[in-house]
């Protein structure tokens, strides 16, 4: 049996923070035990320590970045589309200039937004450098639409916070392909196109086979159907779940090569598009 000094340097080298429920505790007591046990408390350590650095490095660190990126989304502003013919000409310069003595070189094609970061990032990594002019890309277009469907710009103030509510800059960038939409946002339009529109067909559901109640009404759902060679849909499921209903209306999108001036999402989206 091991000593009770033993399990005792067990329990400071490992996780001194761990409160031993009744279970580890009697475990502690069994020889052959001990070694499985201190080896949960070097995960616990480990998780404590991640969970630290989340909250508070990790944190920090993101924060200081969407600082830095804020810069660069202001510089582009001021740089195209300010009021001052002469600023926005000198920022124009000084953007070359500065990239030609660091060595970056550019196509003619190379978007502005992407120099200015890559100007500031330097030698960072390459896909990093265009995730984040990908995302800034994104937020010229992204802070909503006007009455008349058009594209509204983020404002700089409100860039961090924008980039907070998007998920981040990789869930910009896999929406950005599409004049800075994310995914849910492309299901906000067609949601809004398809309830404007005339449907294709009717089906008679009966509420128990279909698993429907009342709550259901003018929901939009998924069905999983299949085509039969009899020129007949056969519905296999109903998907209510709001995830599956957005990724559909998302593929919609993408698909039929809607556009958001097709439907200008005002602040009341469909219940479907707007939940998480």
């Amino acid at each position: 049996m091991y000593k009770t000094e033993n399990i005792a340097v067990i329990e400071t080298n490992y996780s001194s923070s761990v409160v031993l429920n009744d279970k580890q505790t009697e475990a502690l007591k069994s020889e052959k035990n001990v070694g499985v046990v201190s080896a949960i408390f070097i995960l616990d350590r480990i998780s404590n320590e991640r969970e630290s650095w989340e909250q508070n490095e990790y944190a920090a660190s993101r924060r200081r970045l969407y600082e830095v990126l804020t810069q660069c989304y202001d510089y582009y502003i001021t740089m195209k589309l300010g009021t001052d013919k002469l600023i926005r000409g000198e920022y124009k310069k000084a953007l070359t200039d500065f990239c030609i003595e660091r060595g970056y070189n550019f196509n003619s094609k190379t978007h502005d937004m992407q120099r200015i970061v890559k100007a500031v990032f330097g030698g960072s990594d390459r896909r990093r450098i265009s995730a984040y002019a990908q995302a800034l890309v994104a937020a010229l277009s992204g802070g909503g639409f006007n009455d008349k469907g058009e594209a509204v710009t983020v404002m700089t103030v409100n860039l961090t916070s924008w980039i907070e509510d998007q998920g981040g800059i990789e869930e910009i960038r896999t929406g950005s392909k599409n004049i800075g939409m994310t995914r849910r946002e492309q299901a906000q339009v067609a949601a809004k196109v398809l309830d404007e529109s005339n449907s294709i067909s009717t089906i008679n559901a009966d509420f128990k086979t279909y698993g429907l109640d009342s709550n259901d009404s003018d929901k939009q759902m998924v069905l999983v159907v299949t085509f039969r060679n009899t020129g007949k849909f056969e519905v296999n499921a109903v998907v209510k779940d709001h995830t599956a209903v957005n990724e559909a209306l998302a593929c919609y999108f993408k698909n039929n090569k809607l556009h958001a001036t097709d439907a200008a999402v005002s602040g009341k989206t469909t219940q479907s598009a707007s939940a998480e």
